[in-house]
């Protein structure tokens, strides 16, 4: 604190340096190095901090759970962080899974009870995880979601998983804002083009989904060029039928559900959407019924829609219903691009697609009827289109929001450490301290300009 508070003593009267250099022969050595007074007097809390950052990220890794809770599956997956791991916004978090599990929802009356089986299979009883990030397939409202697409119907609450399961934070995003977040970890292997236009850099990317249910979402860019995820329900807009087979299966659809006016895009394009659209189409086509696949078609309860796509290459009514369902699903594309304009990118995602790939691929159903959009065809014929081959991306962006979730945590920690630094006396003396603190800065610049680099 002296020299700052004496400077004229140290800048204008020539008596610290000339006694600094006066060293002999030596003295040119002392010269020839840069010299700073510095002006601030916190470097010694600010080395408290860096060190104590230090012995936080030096121990043992911490453990979190990210999971993926959709309409037919719930997959859980528990994550050790090593400490001082680093992720940037936009790439795979990281972490190892030491543990995963897939659970079929009808198998279980309740969120919790998969929870706590999840816990006890991980043998997770001396040492809890500091995080949970669960992508849910529903509107979710104050850290609760009531799913719409199971049967009997699910709550997942935050909150309360907090307290039953002794977990520090349980955070719930919608499962379609997890999957936007995936996508920002996508390699090439991952997805297949299916228009081959020129991405722009920083322009809004987008992805529609078909699964259990429909879900779509998109991502805008800052000014460095890092994404935010948005999540809507676009899936439960209005279904509008396209031909004369379409509006039978619509009035079908309304009767069915006791509907007057409308109904949405998800009873067509999902799923169970391409169930129904084989139920219409084998109560009006009877003769067309196939005994063996009708059999197995009805007794596949929640996965009807996969028996349709198992015979679809095979089966007359099968494949009719696939072709119904591709076109819709084509249809509703184009619809969500022409919101968006996604010009860094529109992607199907979902389970339905990568595995009816033929129907988005080698049939010219899907990408004719995205464009068919009169005289804004253009605009979309301009955007690239990618078919995303992997399945796991709501439990990357969970795992990648749950990181996130920890090191909050962990930076919360850090004033609690420095305080015990400063009473106990145990970490280094204030000297170390301020020593500390410029290694740190040092550090901090040359991770700056590195991440300035990388970005280039």
């Amino acid at each position: 604190g002296l020299a700052p508070k004496n400077l004229d003593y140290f800048t204008k009267k020539d008596i610290f340096l000339k006694s600094l250099f006066d060293k002999g022969r030596v003295s040119p050595a002392l010269k020839a190095c840069p010299i700073y007074l510095v002006l601030t007097e916190e470097l010694g809390e600010r080395g408290a901090h860096f060190y104590a950052y230090q012995l936080l990220h030096s121990s043992a890794g911490d453990l979190i759970i990210s999971g993926d809770c959709g309409g037919t599956n719930t997959r859980l997956s528990l994550w050790l962080i090593p400490k001082g791991s680093v992720a940037f916004k936009g790439s795979v978090a990281p972490g190892e899974i030491t543990f995963a599990r897939k659970y079929h929802n009808e198998n279980y009356g309740s969120f919790s009870e998969v929870c706590h089986l999840f816990m006890k299979e991980a043998k997770m009883r001396e040492r809890l995880p500091v995080a949970c990030v669960l992508a849910c397939a529903g509107p979710i409202l104050n850290n609760t979601v009531e799913f719409t697409n199971i049967k009997d119907g699910w709550k997942i609450d935050g909150p309360g998983l907090e307290k039953e399961l002794g977990i520090t934070t349980v955070k719930l995003i919608n499962d379609f804002a997890a999957m936007g977040y995936g996508l920002l970890t996508l390699k090439p292997h991952e997805y297949i083009v299916l228009n081959e236009a020129e991405k722009e850099e920083g322009m809004p990317i987008a992805t529609i989904g078909a699964g259990t249910g429909l879900g779509e979402c998109f991502l805008t860019a800052d000014k460095d060029g890092q994404y935010s995820c948005f999540a809507c329900e676009g899936g439960h807009t209005d279904f509008a039928p396209a031909d004369a087979i379409e509006i039978e299966l619509y009035n079908s659809i309304k009767e069915e559900l006791g509907c007057n006016r409308r109904f949405s895009v998800e009873r067509i394009v999902s799923g169970p959407g391409l169930a129904t659209i084989y139920k219409f189409l084998a109560k009006k086509f009877p003769d067309k019924v196939d005994k063996k696949v009708h059999d197995a078609f009805m007794a596949a309860k929640s996965l009807q829609g996969k028996i349709v796509g198992d015979n679809a290459k095979t089966n007359e009514l099968c494949n009719q219903a696939m072709e119904i369902f591709v076109d819709a699903y084509g249809r509703e594309a184009g619809c969500a691009m022409l919101k968006y304009l996604p010009r860094g990118g529109f992607y199907i995602t979902g389970g339905l697609a990568p595995k009816n790939l033929d129907y988005f691929t080698q049939k010219d159903i899907f990408l004719k009827a995205c464009f068919n959009k009169g005289r804004v065809s253009p605009a979309l014929e301009a955007i690239p289109i990618y078919l995303v081959l992997t399945e796991d991306l709501g439990e990357r962006g969970a795992h990648y929001y749950a990181y996130q979730l920890l090191e909050s945590y962990n930076n919360s920690l850090l004033g609690n450490i420095v305080q015990n630094a400063r009473v106990q006396r145990k970490f280094a003396t204030m000297d170390h301290l301020a020593l500390y603190s410029t290694i740190g800065a040092v550090g901090v610049a040359a991770g700056v300009v590195l991440g300035n680099l990388l970005r280039k």
